[in-house]
This record gives structure tokens, C-alpha cells and sequence, in this order.
């Protein structure tokens, strides 16, 4: 019988443990940590502003300086509040005959980088000077997580946009933005 009832009490403490750790998730997911309850408001940056789609985003056709720490580099974002080299309209399909669109969070946005040193920009460089005419647009954006990301494609392309090629840039730091901020 000693046997029977340890088994049972561990059986309970187990069950109680789980059902705690479950109530604790469903409070933090709900109550403390959904995107409604996490206040975005204007900053100093004036680029950045919230999205119902997409918890945030960078305003279209914008200028401004984005200070990171002791760097202050100027962002500009073109008509889909993409990261860019100067404010411009987007056309629905590129003139330059190959388009790639490459999505991620700070380190796809080159947060705190001047446009010339982004990794985009270096990109465009290197295939232009090799003869390759293309044009890719930074989908970037600080702390996107990969579904939010898949949602900011999908709105490009229910525009009429189109490209012939998407890269996403993920990195560790995703996990915990899907499964802890956006759900």
C-alpha cells in the first residue's frame, strides 16, 4: 500500500505542478505580456510606430536620426517604410529587372549603421559591380519575429508588389520574440 500511495501523491504533485506552471503561462501570455498590453509610444527617432498587423513598424517616406548608443546614423525609409537609401516610391515591380527582398530584425534593419555600411547596401554594391543589375529593399526591422515577418511578405505581395526573390535573415534572439512577445 506504501507503494500505491507514494505514486499517487507524486501523480498529484506532478498534475498541481503542471496546472501552476500552466495558470503562471496563461497569466504572463495575457495579462503581462500580450503585444496590447506592452505600450508602444511615438520616440525621439520619429521613425518607428505601431501597427496593428505587425505590433510595429518604420513609417513610410521618413527621416530621421536613430541614435544606438553612441551612434547616430540618418534613417530614411522609402513609400513601404522599408530601410533605404533616401526616401522614394517603391514601384510595384522593379525597373532594374531582378528584385530581392530580404527580411529580418535589427541586424537585417542595420540598426545603428549608416546606410553605406549596411550589408544591403554592400550587397547592391557587389552585384552591381560584377554586372548585375538588381535592387533589393531591407525589410528590416528591430526586434520582428519570424511570423511577423512572414505577415510583412504577405502584405507586400497582397499590394501588388512583386519580387523575384526573399531572403530571411533569422537569428537566436527570434525564438524568444515569437514565442514569448507576439505569440
Amino acid at each position: 500500500y506504501r507503494h500505491r500511495d507514494f505514486i499517487i501523491n507524486m501523480n498529484l504533485l506532478f498534475f498541481s505542478f503542471g496546472f501552476v506552471l500552466s495558470l503562471g503561462e496563461l497569466y504572463l501570455r495575457f495579462f503581462y505580456l500580450h503585444p496590447s498590453n506592452v505600450s508602444f509610444s511615438s520616440n525621439s527617432e520619429g521613425i518607428r510606430m505601431p501597427d496593428n498587423e505587425l505590433h510595429h513598424t518604420l513609417q513610410p517616406n521618413a527621416q530621421s536620426v536613430v541614435t544606438w548608443g553612441d551612434l547616430a546614423p540618418v534613417y530614411y525609409t522609402n513609400s513601404l517604410g522599408f530601410r533605404d537609401k533616401g526616401r522614394r516610391t517603391v514601384q510595384k515591380t522593379t525597373e532594374s529587372g531582378y528584385r530581392i527582398v530580404v527580411l529580418g530584425d535589427s541586424f537585417t534593419e542595420s540598426l545603428g549603421v549608416e546606410w553605406s555600411d549596411t550589408f544591403i547596401f554592400k550587397l547592391e554594391q557587389h552585384f552591381k559591380n560584377d554586372g548585375f543589375n538588381s535592387e533589393i529593399l531591407n525589410g528590416g526591422v528591430a526586434s520582428l519575429s519570424p511570423g511577423l515577418l512572414l505577415r510583412k511578405l504577405r502584405r507586400f505581395l497582397h499590394q501588388g508588389y512583386t519580387t523575384d526573390e526573399v531572403i530571411l535573415m533569422l537569428d537566436i534572439s527570434d525564438i524568444e520574440d515569437e514565442s514569448v512577445f507576439y505569440m
